[in-house]
């Protein structure tokens, strides 16, 4: 099963949120799926999924994520994807909900946390995409069976094959995010992650 992870990315739907002019306004994406520091910061926080995944963008355009003002480094406002898991996994609400909880807690909104409630892990890892993977053709397959949250240990290790084309791990203990079960031309198959702690 895929492990949960935390990020900086895409989002499925866009929703308006009205807010006035001088308000924070924190932007929480839940999904399943078939760096800026204060972001870092916040998910950190959060700590629901324990692995946060800095990103730098998607080849199929901006995301609700990346506009303004949440790509402001002078703005407080904050966006953060939670990748949950597979959507038929009960796991998958239960990280929801445990997200929301932990982010509506630590704005203010919502109860403060009892210390037996907080995750089990004290300190998430925190990950940078270093490649995003593309897929250039349409007949591109996977080495082996990956799920997100594989790691991958030797650099320059075979993960896939885009036509005739290698795609090898760029570096040692090669964290791979969200890999698509099918890639088609043009859209990302794998992003390739470095662990940052």
């Amino acid at each position: 099963m895929p492990k949960p992870l935390m990020k900086m990315s895409s989002a499925r739907r866009r929703e308006r949120v009205p807010t006035s002019g001088g308000s924070t306004l924190h932007l929480l994406v839940l999904s399943s799926t078939s760096e800026d520091t204060t972001v870092v910061d916040l998910a950190t926080e959060i700590g629901v999924p324990p692995l946060v995944v800095a990103d730098h963008g998607h080849i199929g355009g901006r995301r609700l994520i990346d506009y303004a003002p949440f790509t402001d480094p002078a703005s407080p406002r904050a966006a953060i994807l939670v990748e949950a898991g597979q959507h038929w996994e009960p796991a998958t609400v239960t990280t929801m909900l445990e997200t929301v909880a932990a982010l509506l807690a630590i704005t203010g909104l919502g109860p403060a946390r009892e210390p037996a409630e907080c995750p089990p892990n004290a300190q998430p890892r925190l990950a940078e995409v270093t490649v995003a993977v593309t897929a250039t053709s349409g007949a591109f397959t996977f080495a082996g069976t990956y799920r997100g949250g594989d790691i991958i240990k030797c650099r320059n290790t075979l993960i896939a094959m885009d036509g005739g084309t290698e795609i090898r791990t760029p570096h040692d203990d090669c964290l791979l995010v969200m890999p698509s079960l099918r890639p088609s031309r043009g859209h990302t198959a794998v992003r390739l992650a470095r662990f940052v702690d």
